[in-house]
């Protein structure tokens, strides 16, 4: 999808730039760079529009003198925040929750009959509707169950659109046509959740930079699983880690907290110990008993080691991917040759020798083809050659300048060969073709990421010194 052309709003000034930019981050912990100066100037005059202000001046003593869960606040908030999400995102996490955690959460609390689970900037609500699905998929006797899914966000009109539980067909792209068989009606309008899931979730607004939780009052104590996903990416780096606290002092015992990929790079969360999966990195309360038995009866499949730089040889993605990073990459160019399709088709099928050969096929037919090549690197990476990766990315940014993916891919091989200047190069490319781009636009083949999201991974892996 190409960016849309900017909207001819006027210019906002450095100096207005510092005092919103400053009092939204001190209000929400949302950071504004000056690369989204656009982005903010845009959100700004709308809002300012809208409340009636027609200096910004105006418009800033009025946000000053509210509190953050005012209308004007809540409208600005609104235009500034992305709210991009769907169902079953992140494959890697959807099937570390159904295989290991859910199954664990369930086996602690099989006695009781018990289940808190919170989804902490839950934007239009598919997160939490996810994981009311994924219990009735493995619950049998959910009926039986006391069941707890809070889901919260900043923004109030998110919350309104998630509550009415009616979406459209970009919220479906990693759902089975079986689940949206089951669970939800075609409407007019978009597709209607059953009310039997609808009515497991429930909706509140929540400021994760105010000290409301955790609190009985809010609902946010001794959870057992919590989910906060591309939410604290987009804070300040010096405010991430007091978000990362209150949400650690919301679980309870043997909880979990599931983070982004971008978020998840590099952290360390003091009285929370990280727990790798295939495909994804969640923390843990503390150890328990059963996941200790799980562990022993499944070597292999698990490791408290941080993740690796790289994959393991051997041990190869469902899909493919890069470290960290959403799966299903493939070039940005849509009009990419039609020799790559097999390839991408055929990844959960064939082995990594018989893929090897159909992009040497796809590039004897066209040496130019962009994603056959970066296909290569990815197999070449899974295995440990580093040399034969970074070659394989390059030779994809000859094929195409602007494949993002190609950029970020060889961030993160040269950084896991430590070479940090190369790294850091590819790092500002990648950021500067993702800043000339609507934050909002999905970027092709990173599992509907968009620009903004890949934007703040990149930042991510810089300012926590990660390259």
């Amino acid at each position: 999808m190409p960016a849309a052309n900017p909207a001819p709003w006027p210019r906002l000034w450095p100096d207005d730039f510092m005092r919103f930019s400053r009092l939204i981050e001190k209000r929400t912990g949302i950071r504004f760079e000056k690369r989204r100066t656009r982005q903010l100037a845009q959100g700004l005059y709308e809002a300012a529009a809208r409340a009636g202000c027609e200096e910004l001046d105006t418009f800033y003593n009025r946000l000053n003198s509210t509190a953050s869960s005012s209308d004007a606040w809540n409208d600005l908030m609104a235009g500034l925040t992305v709210g991009e999400t769907y169902f079953f995102r992140d494959t890697g996490q959807m099937m570390a929750l159904k295989k290991h955690i859910l199954p664990a959460i369930i086996e602690k609390n099989r006695d009781k009959k018990t289940l808190r689970l919170w989804s902490a900037g839950c934007a239009t609500g598919e997160e939490p509707f996810t994981l009311a699905i994924l219990l009735c998929e493995i619950l049998p006797d959910i009926a039986r169950w006391d069941i707890s899914i809070l889901a919260t966000d900043i923004n109030i009109k998110v919350l309104n659109l998630a509550r009415q539980g009616r979406f459209r067909e970009w919220s479906f792209r990693e759902t089975s046509p079986d689940i949206r068989r089951r669970y939800f009606t075609a409407g007019q309008g978009g597709h209607l959740l059953v009310p039997r899931i609808r009515d497991m979730v429930h909706f509140a607004q929540l400021n994760l930079m105010e000290s409301t939780y955790p609190s009985p009052v809010s609902r946010t104590q001794a959870q057992d699983l919590i989910l906060c996903r591309n939410v604290v990416i987009y804070f300040a780096a010096t405010l991430q880690p007091r978000v990362m606290d209150s949400l650690a002092r919301c679980l309870g015992p043997d909880g979990w907290l599931l983070l982004s990929a971008a978020e998840s790079a590099g952290l360390v969360i003091p009285g929370l110990k990280p727990q790798v999966f295939e495909g994804a990195v969640v923390y843990r309360k503390k150890e328990s008993s059963f996941m200790q038995s799980l562990q022993k009866s499944s070597p292999g499949k698990e490791s408290s080691r941080p993740s690796p730089a790289r994959p393991a040889p051997g041990n190869r993605p469902s899909k493919p991917f890069a470290a960290g990073l959403p799966q299903n990459h493939q070039s940005p160019k849509e009009a990419a040759p039609q020799a790559a399709a097999p390839v991408q088709a055929h990844w959960d099928k064939a082995p990594a020798q018989e893929l090897f050969e159909q992009c040497e096929k796809a590039l004897a037919e066209n040496p130019l083809c962009p994603q056959s090549h970066f296909t290569l690197g990815l197999l070449h990476a899974e295995r440990g050659r580093a040399k034969e990766a970074i070659r394989c990315f390059k030779q994809a940014l000859y094929a195409d300048k602007d494949f993002v993916m190609a950029h970020v891919s060889l961030m993160q091989a040269f950084a896991g060969e430590d070479q940090k200047e190369l790294a850091l190069r590819h790092a500002k490319l990648a950021a500067g073709i993702l800043a000339a781009m609507n934050p909002r636009t999905p970027i092709p083949g990173a599992s509907g990421e968009t620009a903004d999201t890949l934007l703040h991974f990149i930042d991510a892996c810089t300012t926590r010194k990660a390259l």
